[in-house]
């Protein structure tokens, strides 16, 4: 639902790889310039344990929220845009 209480649409992302060569902590610093350059709000985090999964949240732009964590493991990204003009299930017959 819009903000002007119309019907609209909005994108989902996940993306998962697996982590190339580097420093997942450089990678995360990389992410957040990047996003704040593009005037997102960012927050780093980190999940709990001895060994930390390190991530960056952000806000604003063309999203409600993206999340990026990385470790040597691989990385993940999970994004969900703003709400836009459209219909959900004409995108998708359209295969959008």
């Amino acid at each position: 639902m819009r903000d002007n209480g119309a019907r609209g649409v909005a994108s989902f992302l996940t993306e998962m790889r697996n982590q190339r060569a580097g420093d997942p902590a450089d990678d995360v610093a990389a992410v957040e310039r990047l996003w704040k350059d593009k005037g997102l709000t960012t927050e780093r985090h980190e999940s709990g344990g001895a060994d930390p999964t390190l991530g960056v949240r952000g806000t604003g732009g063309p999203t409600t929220s993206i999340d990026f964590l990385a470790d040597e493991r691989g990385y993940s990204l999970d994004a969900v845009s703003v709400c836009t003009a459209g219909d959900a299930e004409e995108l998708q017959r359209n295969g959008e």
